[in-house]
């Protein structure tokens, strides 16, 4: 899986941080040009589960854990040719993600011309499970397989986005302006129903008094309980 060769590749750097052996900085660089030629796909990060949508929710973060763990080797590589291969990679798949695999719900206040040309679906599925969200979707959202197309998000498919996102960030850019310090009150939760559609496609949606749980595939919902 991307992770397992992402956690070694970020353990190499910072240990060549503390004691400056080339060796381990040498073997972190091997491993990252492994990952690129056996888990990719056109240059784009894949996980052996993305090609028949397999993975499971823990999979759902790995890629996102790669590119932290890439951006760490970055940041002590001083070769600029390697440096400059790997930004080249991350921006590919940024540029991958944005244009395959994002959805911006269709009441967002967000969308703006450019969006526009890469929203696929006018209405996004959000996966919530078990648990009701603060807000309300405002997009844009993710897909977990980054090729796309995009099927479905949920939280933890924000967070691996979002890791391949500060990847990218150029060297020596700071935050200014209110945006930098965002940090709204929890708004009270909005309870959720199964007519909210907040199950993964192919699991059934069982509510009971108001409440509700997602069926794990092959069950089916009788009078509030998954059998």
């Amino acid at each position: 899986f991307t992770y397992t060769a992402g956690t070694v590749i970020g353990g190499l750097a910072e240990i060549f941080k503390l004691e400056k052996n080339k060796e381990h900085l040498d073997l972190a660089h091997n491993l990252t040009l492994s990952a690129f030629k056996y888990l990719t796909k056109d240059g784009v990060l894949m996980e052996p589960c993305d090609g028949d949508r397999s993975c499971d929710l823990d999979a759902n973060i790995f890629k996102g854990i790669f590119a932290r763990n890439l951006r760490y080797l970055m940041d002590v590589t001083t070769n600029r040719t390697r440096r400059s291969s790997y930004e080249k990679f991350i921006h590919h798949n940024i540029a991958s993600v944005k244009k395959n695999a994002m959805c911006i719900p269709s009441h967002s206040n967000e969308v703006n011309a450019d969006d526009e040309k890469h929203l696929h679906h006018s209405s996004c599925h959000i996966v919530y499970m078990d648990g009701a969200p603060s807000y309300p979707p405002t997009g844009p959202v993710f897909d977990t397989v980054w090729t796309g197309p995009f099927n479905e998000s949920r939280p933890i498919q924000q967070t691996s986005a979002f890791d391949l996102f500060l990847a990218g960030v150029e060297e020596r850019v700071t935050c200014t302006g209110p945006a930098c310090h965002y940090d709204p009150h929890p708004a009270k939760p909005k309870p959720l129903t199964c007519h909210d559609n907040p199950c993964p496609y192919g699991q059934q949606c069982c509510g009971y008094e108001g409440q509700y749980t997602c069926c794990n595939q092959g069950q089916v919902c009788q009078q509030g309980f998954c059998n």
